[in-house]
C-alpha cells in the first residue's frame, strides 16, 4: 500500500514508501496517516487486491484524518508510475520549457514529466553534462564553437536551436537566450565583454563594449529577456562575486556609490543598446509559465510583474556623471530637457561638490 498527498485543484504528490503487509488471516487493515505537508488538502490511499501487485486507489480522505480502515478490495484508478516518481531535485537554476520544469544541479539537468511539474523519473528523466559523459550519453553534444564562451546544444528538447533559457552556466560559457530581431534569430549571451550577439553566419557584435560600457564580471549569472510595450530588454543578474573592472571611470564609480553600489545586475535595451543598472535584483534563474514570468532567488519564486516591489515604490534614477566641459568652473545651466513618460512630475537634482543638493520639479511642455 501507499499514500499520496493531494490538493483541491487535483495536483498529486509522488507516492511515499510502498509498504507490504502480510496478514495471518483474512481481515481489515488500519493505516495510520502521517502529518499532512503544507498545502495538502487530502490523502489518496492506494492498495492492491489480495495477493495482487497493482496499486489501485482505495479512497480519498481529508488531510486531518488520523487513520483509515481498509476493509474491501480497491476499485479506483491505478497508481501507475507515480509509485516510482520522485520530487525533482533542487538545483542552482531552474527553467520551464516544453511543458517541463527543469533543474540544473552540477553536471545534471533533471526534467519533470510533461505538465506534472516537480516530479520526475530518476531512472530516465535527466541529461548528463560534462566531458566525462560524452562517451555514454548522446543527449547533449557540442555542435559549434566560435569562441570560448559560446556553446550551442542539441539535446532533443531544444531541437538544435539556441533557445531562451534560464540555465546559469560557468563564466567561461556565459548565458544564452534567443532574441528575435527582425526576421533573423540571434543567440545572445553575456561575457566579460558584456552582452554579445551571435548571428547565424558566425559573426558576433558587442553592443555594450561598442558604446564604451565596461561590464561587471562574475563567476555565474542568468539572463532574462523582458518584452513589454513594444520594447525588449535583456536583464543580466550576476552572483555575489560581481565586480566592475578597475578600468571604469572615476565618474561612473562616484555615481554608482551615490545610488546604491550594487554591481550584480545590468539591463540593456536591445534596440538602441542603452544600459542601466538594477539594485536588489538577486535572481539566479528565470522561467515562463502560462504567460507569466518568474524569477528565483534565495527566498523562493517571485512573479516579475507589477508596479512596485512587494508594496515598496520602485525608484528610477538617471545620473549623467560629472561633465566638466573642459573647465573646472561651476556651471550655471539655463535649462535641462528630459524626454520621458511618468505618472508623476519628474525632479532634477543638482548636486554640488560640497554635497548640497538642489531639486527642481519639471514643467510639462
Amino acid at each position: 500500500m501507499a499514500i499520496t498527498h493531494a490538493m483541491a485543484d487535483g495536483e498529486e504528490s509522488v507516492a511515499g514508501d510502498i509498504e507490504t503487509i502480510t496478514l495471518a488471516s483474512a481481515g481489515s487493515i488500519t493505516l495510520t496517516l502521517p502529518a499532512a505537508t503544507a498545502g495538502t488538502d487530502a490523502f489518496n490511499i492506494y492498495c492492491t487486491t489480495t495477493n495482487g501487485k497493482v496499486l489501485q486507489k482505495y479512497s480519498t480522505v481529508a488531510a486531518a484524518t488520523a487513520s483509515v480502515d481498509i476493509t474491501a478490495e480497491p476499485q479506483g484508478r491505478q497508481l501507475r508510475d507515480r509509485a516510482f516518481l520522485k520530487p525533482l531535485p533542487a538545483g542552482t537554476a531552474i527553467c520551464f520549457h516544453g511543458g517541463r520544469l527543469r533543474s540544473l544541479s552540477g553536471e545534471f539537468i533533471y526534467y519533470s514529466k510533461p505538465h506534472d511539474y516537480g516530479v520526475y523519473d530518476p531512472a530516465q528523466d535527466y541529461i548528463v553534462l560534462g566531458r566525462r559523459a560524452a562517451s555514454r550519453h548522446r543527449g547533449v553534444r557540442l555542435v559549434r564553437r566560435r569562441r570560448p564562451d559560446v556553446v550551442l546544444c542539441r539535446c532533443g528538447h531544444c531541437h538544435g536551436r539556441p533557445r531562451q533559457s534560464a540555465w546559469r552556466l560557468a563564466r567561461s560559457q556565459a548565458q544564452c537566450s534567443t532574441i528575435q530581431q527582425d526576421t533573423s534569430p540571434v543567440a545572445g549571451w553575456y561575457s566579460d565583454e558584456g552582452v554579445v550577439f551571435g548571428a547565424g553566419d558566425g559573426s558576433v557584435t558587442l553592443p555594450q563594449r561598442a558604446n564604451g560600457f565596461i561590464a561587471p564580471t562574475a563567476d555565474t549569472g542568468a539572463t532574462w529577456v523582458r518584452q513589454r510595450n513594444g520594447q525588449a530588454h535583456v536583464v543580466v543578474g550576476l552572483d555575489g562575486t560581481a565586480a566592475y573592472d578597475s578600468k571604469v571611470s572615476d565618474d561612473f564609480t562616484t555615481a554608482r556609490m551615490r545610488y546604491d553600489d550594487d554591481s550584480t545586475t545590468v539591463c540593456m535595451e536591445l534596440t538602441g543598446g542603452a544600459t542601466s543598472r538594477y539594485s536588489n535584483w538577486h535572481f539566479n534563474s528565470y522561467a515562463t509559465f502560462d504567460g507569466e514570468e518568474y524569477g528565483m532567488d534565495s527566498v523562493g519564486l517571485r512573479l516579475l510583474d507589477g508596479a512596485d516591489d512587494e508594496g515598496d515604490a520602485i525608484e528610477a534614477t538617471i545620473d549623467l556623471g560629472l561633465i566638466g566641459y573642459d573647465s573646472p568652473q561651476i556651471k550655471s545651466p539655463d535649462s535641462v530637457y528630459v524626454r520621458g513618460k511618468s505618472s508623476d512630475a519628474l525632479v532634477v537634482d543638482i548636486a554640488l561638490p560640497d554635497e548640497a543638493i538642489y531639486s527642481y520639479e519639471s514643467r510639462s511642455l
